[in-house]
């Protein structure tokens, strides 16, 4: 009796001791269950997401949070529910990520981006209690898919989405696409180049005028003298008639040589207008001759020249 009794206390004490060991072995099983289902979640969430079910990706997000406890698993559920238009989730998920998240490379645009979140429900709180159906909180911007999902087993891998990688809020206008083609620059009106135009016009116009006056003149101042040579009585001619004849000569003259100026500076002006437009036309892209022009004056007469090679 004796012996079986010993046997039986060293039977006690050896089971006793393997205890712990057995309790490890059953409690290495249940980790590892727990990480596969956390996987389970996180998987399913994330084809909720691809496929545009955001408040159920949110849940499946939040069950996989709260099997593996991984505090990247937070942005997730942020991303979600704030494409969901589910602010309050939105912010809590944010909060929560930047609270446990010591590591973080765009920690002051996420903390923008909740500070806003958080004046939207405080703005939502302040809404009359009669109004039954609030309208949604419109999201800050739509959701950037992850470029690298983020799996619970791999803790490294865990990096969050950069703020500024997200696309324009829905309440901003986009940016236009590059056009194919080059578009035509509007072209304004050329108003220098027609003033000249119209003021050479002008002097052009004039210096007929005062050349019909000289001409009146120096008409006038011919058939005197051709009359007074006939008659062979220039001589003997009033001074005060000689004197008259004489104004009509030098005002003539003057005439002549206003002339000269109205009708050359009026093609010099004009050409400079039409110089003046074909650069202006050549600038918005037509095309323009290429032109030349010059104006010369000596005592007594005055030449322009102007040449266009198209």
């Amino acid at each position: 009796m004796r012996l079986r009794y010993g046997f039986g206390l060293l039977g006690l004490a050896l089971g006793l001791a393997q205890l712990p060991a057995i309790s490890s072995a059953q409690a290495a099983p249940t980790a590892a269950e727990n990480e596969e289902q956390a996987r389970a979640h996180f998987r399913l969430g994330r084809a909720h997401y691809d496929n545009g079910n955001f408040a159920q990706a949110g849940v499946e997000f939040e069950e996989a949070y709260r099997i593996s406890q991984r505090a990247a698993l937070l942005y997730n559920i942020y991303l979600a529910y704030r494409d969901a238009n589910d602010t309050r989730k939105c912010a809590d998920a944010l909060r929560k990520y930047l609270q446990l998240e010591k590591e973080i490379e765009n920690r002051g645009q996420l903390e923008s981006r909740l500070a806003a979140l958080d004046r939207a429900l405080a703005a939502e709180a302040q809404q009359p209690a009669a109004a039954t159906t609030p309208a949604p909180t419109k999201p800050l911007s739509p959701a950037p898919r992850p470029s690298q999902p983020l799996t619970p087993a791999e803790p490294k891998q865990l990096t969050p989405v950069p703020e500024a990688a997200a696309a324009p809020a829905p309440d901003t206008q986009p940016a236009p696409e590059a056009a194919t083609a080059e578009t035509s620059r509007p072209s304004s009106f050329p108003v220098v180049p027609v003033i000249l135009m119209a003021t050479g016009g002008a002097m052009m116009a004039t210096s007929v005028v005062t050349g019909l006056m000289a001409v009146s003149k120096k008409t006038e101042w011919d058939d005197a003298r051709k009359q007074c040579t006939q008659a062979d009585n220039c001589a003997l001619l009033r001074p005060a008639r000689v004197t008259e004849l004489n104004d009509v000569k030098s005002s003539g003259q003057t005439l002549a040589t206003v002339t000269d100026i109205l009708l050359f500076g009026g093609v010099a002006v004009a050409g400079t207008g039409v110089v003046l437009l074909l650069l202006d036309l050549g600038d918005s892209g037509e095309s323009a001759p290429n032109t030349t022009a010059g104006l010369a004056c000596v005592p007594g007469a005055c030449s322009a020249t102007m040449r266009a090679s198209f």
